[in-house]
């Protein structure tokens, strides 16, 4: 058996392997940079009107041409570690009424589950709609208050 053979073909596969992880990287890159940019924008939004930021980044992740499921799950994601960040700041500052978020988010939590099964079950335009009536609901509720 030659093994300077059996290494050169190694050696060649992980070399292939190492450019196209590489390739993927760079091409990661460019896609991420924007998301990255946005995220900004919405941490800041979120932290300064006590949102996660998903009514900002549903739509964006459905214009980018995402599924409603893949939508609603990458937004919570994202939700959750800037809402922690958030949180955090704003526990700092003394700014948290425990009494009012705590029977929020037990409800939130089960209401969460629920609404995992819909968007499942739905498809992506549906999703769009329902999504845009919501937020037109509430921007009308909150400018007649």
């Amino acid at each position: 058996m030659d093994w300077k053979i059996i290494e050169a073909t190694i050696l060649q596969k992980n070399y292939s392997k190492t450019l196209y992880i590489v390739e993927e990287y760079y091409a990661n890159i460019m896609q991420t940079i924007p998301l990255i940019i946005a995220g900004l924008i919405i941490g800041m939004l979120g932290g300064f009107l006590g949102l996660g930021g998903g009514f900002l980044i549903v739509p964006l992740l459905l214009v980018l041409g995402y599924e409603a499921k893949i939508v609603s799950g990458t937004s919570l994601m994202a939700i959750l570690l800037i809402s922690l960040s958030g949180v955090i700041a704003h526990n700092k500052l003394q700014h948290i009424d425990f009494k009012i978020a705590i029977p929020i988010a037990i409800g939130g939590i089960i209401g969460a589950q629920i609404g995992a099964q819909w968007v499942d079950k739905i498809p992506t335009e549906t999703f769009s709609k329902i999504f845009a009536a919501v937020l037109i609901l509430i921007a009308i509720r909150i400018g007649f208050t």
